[in-house]
């Protein structure tokens, strides 16, 4: 089994800035995605091996995005329900008076 990846913060920063200075439009983070897989792409197929076990690692390369996705969505759906729910308005500190609008 390969070592696990370092992800940081800062290398997801210098590769956003990257994109971005060649070419601003990459702020949008679906851009920025889409130029990652054409990277990903051009990559695999350069690379020194058959067709066959190219299209296969890119299969492999897009179920692994698929689980870093899953594993974010996973702990943005934790990290909200152990949020504090913000208390109740209390009734006592309210003020003003509402009335229905006059009938004409």
């Amino acid at each position: 089994m390969p070592p696990p990846l370092n992800l940081s913060r800062e290398l997801v920063q210098g590769v956003m800035r990257a994109l971005q200075q060649h070419d601003g439009r990459a702020r949008d983070p679906r851009l920025a995605a889409q130029y990652l897989a054409a990277l990903t792409g051009l990559l695999v197929g350069n690379g020194a091996a058959a067709a066959a076990q190219k299209r296969e690692l890119l299969d492999e390369l897009g179920a692994f995005s698929r689980h870093v996705l899953e594993d974010v969505l996973a702990q943005a759906q934790a990290q909200a329900a152990a949020r504090p729910a913000p208390p109740a308005a209390d009734p006592e500190k309210a003020f003003g008076v509402w009335k229905p609008p006059a009938k004409t």
